[in-house]
C-alpha cells in the first residue's frame, strides 16, 4: 500500500474517531458542562459566566425581540420542573435530582421568559462541541474525494500501461509486447 493511501486511510480513521468521541461525550466544553451542572441542581445560574452567555447566545438571542433596549437586564437563569429528592450518604443533607424540566431567563423585574429548552435538550447542547463534529466531518470528506482521486489516477495508469503493451501489426492482428519499429 502506497503512502498516499496510507495517509487517506489514517484521515478516515481519525475522522471517524473524532465523530465517535464526540457522540460519547470524550470533547465536552468544560464551560458549557459547568453551566448544565449549575442549572441541574436547582438553583438560579448568574448570567455572567462563560457557558451561561453561550446559553443566552444560542438559545434566548435567537429569539425576536430579545435584543430591545427596553429589556430589563438579566438576573438568573433558571430550571423549573420535575424533581426527585436524593439524600448523600454525608451530613443526611437532602439533594434534588432534576429528571425533567424546561429552562427560563428572569429579569431584574421579576419578568420570566418563555421555555427556551428542556432538560435533556440543555443536556445534548452541554455534550456539543461543534468544532471537532467539523473537523471530523471535514477530514473524512477530505479522505473520500481523495481516495476517488487516487482510484482515477490508478485506473488511468492501468490502462495507459495496458495500451502501450498491445499494438496492431501491419495485418490488423492484435498482440502484446513491445511495437515493430516504424519503417
Amino acid at each position: 500500500m502506497s503512502k498516499t493511501k496510507i495517509m487517506i486511510w489514517t484521515f478516515a480513521l481519525v475522522g471517524v474517531v473524532l465523530q465517535l468521541g464526540t457522540n460519547l461525550g470524550w470533547f465536552v466544553d468544560g464551560e458549557k458542562q459547568a453551566f448544565f451542572d449549575c442549572i441541574k441542581t436547582g438553583n438560579p445560574c448568574a448570567p455572567d459566566s462563560i457557558g451561561a452567555r453561550q446559553f443566552l447566545n444560542d438559545f434566548f438571542y435567537t429569539r425576536p425581540g430579545s435584543h430591545d433596549p427596553r429589556n430589563p437586564p438579566i438576573e438568573k437563569i433558571v430550571l423549573i420542573g420535575i424533581f426527585e429528592k436524593l439524600r448523600s450518604s454525608d451530613d443526611n443533607k437532602v439533594q434534588r435530582d432534576f429528571v425533567s424540566g424546561q429552562v427560563k431567563v428572569h429579569n431584574t423585574s421579576g419578568d420570566a421568559t418563555q421555555n427556551l429548552a428542556s432538560l435533556d435538550e440543555l443536556k445534548t447542547w452541554a455534550k456539543d462541541n461543534p468544532v471537532v463534529r467539523w473537523v471530523a466531518w471535514i477530514l473524512v470528506a477530505i479522505s473520500v474525494v481523495l481516495q476517488g482521486l487516487v482510484l482515477i489516477c490508478d485506473r488511468k495508469a492501468i490502462l495507459s500501461q495496458n495500451r502501450s503493451e498491445t499494438f496492431s501489426d501491419q495485418d490488423g492482428c492484435v498482440t502484446t509486447g513491445t511495437p515493430p519499429p516504424l519503417a
